[in-house]
């Protein structure tokens, strides 16, 4: 691999041995450096994790890529917690409880990983190393509803104006004969025809 890759994906301390580096010189070398980079993070995270679970003595290999290994990595990626602040750290911020701490990543972020995990697991298959995709079945959960917005006293007023309006055929009645009207906005009459009767 060359040094621009190596040095653009962060990967120090990996050879071109190693899988992932491979397939980042081999196949994600034509991608714009923001893919590349997030893309690079993401199997480093999945590769340095699997290579730390029982019987992989600290090495990853494609082989130990099970179903039940990627389920494992993405249900802990899915429970996993914003980790404490540097204020936080320091005393200078209250510590929040694990109940109240928000989810680290977001459906898009663990969506974004399942992507890169997939690709990568696909040109392992063509490399002869998996001979089925343990990604395909992850599920990712929905992005959460957004909570309402709250409408400003001015917002309201004018909503409240608009479904009433709209609902009441006699108040709107009421608002267009009241209204002044132009020449040639008259029900039945047009602008030629008033230009026609005023000449």
């Amino acid at each position: 691999m060359n040094q621009q890759a190596s040095t653009l994906l962060y990967l120090p301390g990996r050879s071109d041995a190693d899988w992932v580096e491979r397939y980042l010189a081999e196949v994600l070398a034509s991608k714009d450096a923001r893919t590349q980079d997030a893309y690079a993070r993401a199997l480093v995270d999945f590769s340095t994790w699997l290579a730390h679970q029982p019987g992989s003595n600290g090495q990853f290999r494609p082989a130990a890529m099970t179903c039940n290994a990627v389920k494992t990595y993405f249900d802990a990626k899915k429970g996993e917690k914003v980790p404490p602040s540097k204020a936080e750290r320091d005393g200078k911020a209250p510590t929040l409880p694990d109940a109240v701490r928000p989810l680290r990543y977001a459906p898009t972020s663990l969506a974004r990983m399942k992507v890169a995990l997939s690709g990568f697991v696909a040109w392992l298959i063509e490399q002869g190393e998996l001979l089925t995709n343990p990604v395909k079945d992850i599920t990712i959960p929905r992005m959460a509803a957004r909570p309402p917005r709250v409408l400003s006293p001015k917002q309201r007023f004018a909503l409240k104006n608009v479904v009433e309006l709209a609902t009441c055929p006699t108040c709107w009645c009421a608002i267009r004969t009241s209204a002044p009207r132009s020449a040639g906005s008259w029900p039945g009459t047009s602008a030629r025809r008033t230009a026609n009767s005023t000449s």
